[in-house]
């Protein structure tokens, strides 16, 4: 049987069940921070990975400007020092946003070798993160435990949770983004207050307006009260 006409890989039960439960996590997680570390910790759990981690690219899409991961103690990344920027095989998916699955990250033409303190990695599986139709970083999983390398299913499992991962961290943007706009006008306030008092208390009260009611009845009334001092009008402007 040729390979078209094999059946393709499916997620078992247990674990499309697992997805489900994720995606309805993130999508009601609306902190940007705590989605991010949630879409780390479900990656390895779903891939049975030993470590994983989440690169968030920079402005230009050239470099990794953020680095979360899981699996490594913290004695170790003390180790290890400055966190991954992007070269070697975690450059690979920046230049090529599809997924790479490795049974040895190390046999790679681009494999960039490890900082001291490093542990040893083989297996990797890798798969780009989009928000929007724009490529937002890539989740990284290495060490597959149980095998000696990541599976077509591991690989179906990681591209679900990056979608789900996309939804909700589009989510989380524009909530902050809600969020920071209701602070502004919020702080904005006192000062708008503040200004229209200001203003108030700038204008002359010679230079208020006085109702046309009032100033037509003033005038009248005055008027009466001159007639009436002077004995009325002339008898010879009072007709029979």
């Amino acid at each position: 049987m040729e390979d078209s006409d094999q059946p393709a890989p499916q997620v078992d039960d247990d674990r499309f069940r697992r997805l489900i439960d994720v995606g309805s996590n993130l999508l009601s997680e609306l902190d940007l921070e705590a989605v991010l570390q949630s879409v780390v910790e479900a990656a390895r759990e779903l891939t049975g990975a030993r470590y994983a981690a989440l690169g968030v690219l920079d402005r230009e899409r050239r470099e990794l400007e953020r680095f979360i991961n899981v699996g490594i103690d913290e004695e170790t990344r003390r180790q290890i020092g400055n966190l991954p920027r992007g070269r070697g095989i975690l450059g690979e998916l920046i230049r090529e946003p599809v997924p790479l699955r490795l049974r040895d990250i190390n046999e790679h033409p681009h494999a960039y070798g490890y900082p001291p303190g490093h542990p040893p990695m083989h297996s990797f599986l890798g798969v780009p993160i989009a928000v929007r139709g724009e490529i937002y970083g890539n989740l990284y999983m290495t060490e597959k435990q149980g095998a000696d390398e990541f599976d077509e299913p591991d690989e179906e499992a990681a591209l679900t949770l990056a979608t789900w991962a996309g939804i909700a961290i589009e989510n989380a943007r524009l909530y902050t983004s809600l969020s920071e706009r209701e602070a502004q006008v919020e702080k904005a306030k006192p000062l708008r207050k503040k200004v229209a008092s200001t203003a108030l208390r700038a204008v002359p009260t010679s230079r208020v307006a006085v109702p046309v009611e009032t100033r037509t009845g003033d005038t009248l009334a005055a008027r009466a009260d001159d007639l009436s001092t002077a004995g009325g009008p002339p008898r010879d402007r009072i007709r029979p």
